[in-house]
C-alpha cells in the first residue's frame, strides 16, 4: 500500500510505501523511547540523587536506577526507569513506622544514644516524580521528534 500526501492545491508532494514507514517509525520510536529513558535516568541520577535531595552515603539508591524494556509487554511499547532496592518507595513517598508488637520503638542514634519513640515519621523526599515532571517536556519532544522523523 502506498500513501501520497498532497498540497492544499492538491498536488503530490511525497509519496511513502506503508509498510517499510510503518517499520521505520517503530524502530524510531524505539530509538526515541530509550533516548527519553537515558534523558530520565541521568536526571534522577544527577539531579536528585546526588545530595540535592537524598545525601549520597553507599551510591547504592542512586546507581540502581535503570531502565528496562519488559518483553512481551502488554500495550504496546515502554520502558521502566526506576529502581529495585527496598527502601526507595520509602525515600519517595515517606511512611510511618510504628512498633508491632512492643509499646514503643527503641532505637540507637550514633554519638545520641538510645532513644524511645511511639512513631517514627519518615518525610517524602521524592526523587523519581520531580525528574518526570522536570523533563516531561523534553520527553515529549524526543518521542514526537522519533515519530515524526519518518515523515519530514
Amino acid at each position: 500500500m502506498e500513501l501520497t500526501m498532497r498540497t492544499p492545491d492538491g498536488k503530490p508532494f511525497r509519496s511513502v510505501k506503508l509498510k517499510k514507514t510503518t517499520d521505520r517509525m517503530s524502530k524510531n520510536m524505539d530509538k526515541g523511547l530509550v533516548q527519553a529513558a537515558i534523558l530520565l535516568q541521568g536526571s534522577i541520577k544527577k539531579d536528585f540523587l546526588s545530595g540535592q535531595v537524598l545525601n549520597v552515603r553507599s551510591n547504592r539508591l542512586r546507581s540502581s536506577v535503570t531502565y528496562t524494556n519488559p518483553e512481551g509487554s502488554p500495550g504496546g511499547r515502554f520502558l521502566k526507569v526506576g529502581t529495585n532496592v527496598k527502601y526507595a518507595p520509602i525515600h519517595e513517598y515517606g511512611a510511618t513506622i510504628v512498633p508491632k508488637t512492643a509499646k514503643v520503638l527503641r532505637f540507637n542514634i550514633p554519638g545520641v544514644g538510645w532513644r524511645s519513640a511511639h512513631k517514627v515519621i519518615i518525610p517524602p523526599r521524592p526523587f523519581m516524580k520531580p525528574a518526570l515532571k522536570d523533563n516531561s517536556d523534553k520527553i515529549v519532544r524526543i518521542i514526537q521528534k522519533s515519530v515524526t522523523k519518518e515523515f519530514i
